[in-house]
C-alpha cells in the first residue's frame, strides 16, 4: 500500500503582516508585490490561475495592485502550489531574504501602489538572473 502526502506550503499570508493598525491592504503589499512579479516573470503554475484570469490580466495591465490579486485571486494566501517548479525553487531560496529587504527598502508601512513594487521588483529580477538586470552593455556581450 502505497501514500501519497500532499502537502501545500505557504511562502507567505497576510495574516503573517497583519498587526495593529494595519489594514488587510497594507498587509497584502509585501506578498503581493512577490506574487505580482512572479506573475510578471512567469514564474506561476497556470493551471492554478484558471479560474481567475480575468484577475491575471487586470494585474499584468496594472488595473489592480499585486495585494489586491493576493487577497481578490488567492484569498490573502500564496502557497507553493501557485507557483511554476523555477518559482518554488526561488521562493524557497530568496523569499526570506526578501522580506528583509522590503522592511529596509519600504518601511514598516508601504504603501499599495505600484510605485512600491517598481522599488522591489529590479531586486528581486536581479536574484533571478544572478547579475545586476540592465548592468551589462549589448555590445560588451562578450565580457
Amino acid at each position: 500500500m502505497q501514500f501519497e502526502l500532499s502537502i501545500t506550503l505557504v511562502v507567505d499570508s497576510i495574516d503573517r503582516h497583519l498587526v495593529e493598525g494595519n489594514s488587510i491592504e497594507s498587509a497584502a503589499v509585501i506578498p503581493g508585490i512577490f506574487i505580482a512579479w512572479c506573475v510578471n516573470m512567469g514564474l506561476v503554475n497556470p493551471a492554478e490561475f484558471v479560474d481567475v484570469e480575468r484577475a491575471v490580466v487586470r494585474l499584468k495591465y496594472r488595473e489592480i495592485t499585486g495585494g489586491e490579486f493576493l487577497v481578490a485571486a488567492l484569498g490573502g494566501e500564496l502557497r507553493e502550489e501557485h507557483l511554476s517548479n523555477n518559482g518554488v525553487i526561488f521562493a524557497r531560496r530568496w523569499y526570506e531574504t526578501f522580506l528583509e529587504e522590503a522592511s529596509v527598502r519600504l518601511g514598516e508601512m508601504p504603501e499599495p501602489k505600484w510605485s512600491t513594487y517598481e522599488q522591489m521588483s529590479p531586486w528581486l529580477t536581479e536574484r533571478l538572473l544572478g547579475r545586476k538586470s540592465g548592468r551589462k552593455k549589448w555590445w560588451r556581450f562578450w565580457s
